[in-house]
């Protein structure tokens, strides 16, 4: 009889090894996508522009999802069986399943390293002449010339288009 409650036992451990993997691989898998899984703002801060909330804020996000995940081990209770039938102490499964998911755990700790949110702030740095450079000293420099034309103000705007595309 006790065989056949190792047999379930086990069957049971790897339902929830499975279950915590394919929450884990699905949850990194949606990391690494394009479509944003967490919302940032960029925020203009004088001369440069910071993430809000700072990547170390979104890893402790991540971080906190997968202890979530990892936390109801800790009150599931193995079966009490040894796989030759004889009755031993009962267990939670948390260290097992740590164990089990180490290797996409170490994956969600360094997810923010994999995928860093810096790389999407590259579009913006050839717009830092607006914040790093003196706006009203750049108007003052292209108007003071006695020869400026309309045609001169067109380009200047078709300038500022082309930067924003």
């Amino acid at each position: 009889m006790n065989r056949v409650r190792y047999f379930f036992g086990q069957r049971f451990y790897n339902a929830i090894v499975k279950c915590l993997k394919t929450s884990m691989n699905f949850f990194l898998e949606r990391l690494k996508s394009k479509q944003p899984l967490f919302q940032v703002d960029l925020k203009l801060q004088v001369p440069r522009i910071v993430l809000s909330p700072t990547v170390e804020n979104v890893q402790d996000g991540v971080n906190d999802v997968r202890d979530c995940m990892l936390k109801p081990g800790a009150k599931l209770l193995d079966w009490g069986v040894t796989e030759d039938g004889k009755v031993c102490q009962r267990e939670t499964l948390y260290d097992r399943l740590r164990f089990e998911v180490a290797n996409l755990m170490a994956q969600m700790e360094r997810s923010m390293q994999m995928n860093p949110p810096e790389e999407n702030l590259t579009p913006f740095l050839s717009l830092d002449w607006l914040w790093e450079g003196n706006p009203e000293a750049e108007y003052e420099e292209f108007v003071k010339h006695d020869n400026v034309i309309i045609d001169d103000y067109v380009y200047k705007l078709r300038s500022f288009v082309a930067q924003e595309e």
